[in-house]
């Protein structure tokens, strides 16, 4: 019993751990689709293009701007977004960082916190860890399709505008994704867990249950004397 409590206690917080609110490279391709500035990845020298990064080793740790997105379902996605504007000549505006296709689909702004584009899915705070600071940038959240939407990628698929992560106020930071909108939201594939399948039951099942140890007839013996030298 012990054994198969302590193994479902041990699930929730790998589940748990799988959605630890920063951004973590060793999620690339593997639990998340990560997208970054291309100098950042090694061999690269395009500070304008936004680049799939699939390898986490080729992957420069200090990178200014990264957006990792996971699929939790086709209609809700966890969104990270962090800018790390230590070597920027000035301060990131209030209006912070937005992804765009056509209009802001996403952005992070440091008076309103993150919000989505209205009229294709809900946008809620996703863990407690929102920075917003004078050089850098964290926020994570969800986006959700509204009623009636098949599913959030179905939105993009018919553009032919190139997403991309953009400064208001700053054109020359921005970076633009080198294809059209499809083959950007096609990178983000179904991922290996969904939090929201995770949750607590109330059951009197005795695999779940832990007994009282008995604990009022111990008997405690002690070893025969033995003679000290």
């Amino acid at each position: 019993q012990i054994t198969r409590i302590l193994f479902f206690v041990l699930l929730i917080s790998s589940y748990s751990h799988c959605f630890d609110y920063h951004i973590e490279f060793d999620r690339c391709a593997q639990f998340q689709v990560c997208f970054i500035r291309e100098s950042c990845y090694k061999g690269k020298t395009s500070t304008s293009n936004l680049f799939v990064a699939m390898d986490k080793d080729n992957i420069d740790s200090s990178c200014d701007v990264v957006l990792q997105i996971r699929r939790f379902t086709s209609k809700k996605w966890h969104v990270m977004l962090q800018v790390n504007g230590s070597l920027f000549p000035d301060s990131i505006s209030d209006d912070g960082v937005i992804v765009k296709q056509n209009v802001t689909q996403f952005q992070c702004n440091k008076l309103k916190g993150p919000h989505g584009n209205p009229t294709l899915f809900g946008t809620n705070k996703y863990g407690d860890r929102q920075i917003y600071e004078d050089r850098f940038i964290f926020c994570s959240f969800t986006v959700e399709a509204l009623d009636g939407k098949q599913s959030i990628i179905t939105s993009f698929l018919g553009s032919t505008q190139n997403p991309s992560i953009e400064f208001p106020g700053n054109q020359e930071r921005s970076i633009k994704y080198d294809s059209f909108g499809a083959g950007f939201w096609a990178k983000i594939v179904e991922v290996k867990c969904n939090p929201d399948l995770v949750v607590s039951s109330n059951s009197s099942d005795d695999n779940h249950v832990l007994q009282e140890v008995e604990t009022t007839h111990m008997e405690i013996k002690c070893n025969e004397a033995q003679t000290l030298l």
